[in-house]
């Protein structure tokens, strides 16, 4: 009888280790305090060109290349501070009684600062609506690009953008 329940208790710890790491390796699961793994990679396979899609002059794609590097480098010192607000504010959950003026605070100021981030996202997309047609407009809502976060799709923010400013 314990030999019997001993091979019986072995069986299942197998398979539970078994199980872990098959969850583990899936990069899909909990992980240590909920963290998740990698996700999907990028691929050249399934990635699509909305300049090709929309036939983009290589005047427009110069003008919308230009708004995207002017965004990118007057939106770098809020991204910065946004990333440590955001640690912050991780580090407050670590506190058993945090201050409550603390973290109203830490809120408030990751709040704020998403807020301009939102705003200078805007602007953004209408200085590239500008620079379409109304042809090419018309095709953003045809077709997602990529999907998922920060790719052009639904999912995402690039083309997305456009939509809600194209309708």
């Amino acid at each position: 009888m314990k030999k019997r329940l001993a091979v019986l208790l072995m069986v299942t710890v197998v398979l539970v280790m078994g199980i872990a790491q098959v969850a583990s390796a899936s990069g899909w699961g909990g992980g240590m305090f909920g963290m998740r793994g990698g996700g999907p990679q990028l691929s050249a396979d399934n990635w699509q060109s909305p300049a090709a899609f929309l036939g983009l002059t290589d005047e427009q794609s110069k003008q919308i290349k230009k708004i995207q590097q002017d965004a990118y480098n007057n939106s770098q010192d809020l991204r910065s501070r946004l990333q440590k607000a955001m640690f912050d504010l991780r580090q407050l959950r670590w506190d058993k009684n945090p201050d409550q003026d603390k973290l109203n605070a830490a809120i408030n100021e990751v709040n704020n600062l998403r807020s301009q981030m939102y705003d200078q996202g805007q602007k953004n997309r209408e200085q590239m609506t500008s620079v379409l047609t109304q042809e090419q407009l018309a095709k953003i809502g045809q077709q997602g690009f990529g999907g998922g976060r920060g790719g052009f799709g639904p999912k995402g923010g690039g083309m997305h953008g456009f939509q809600r400013l194209a309708q």
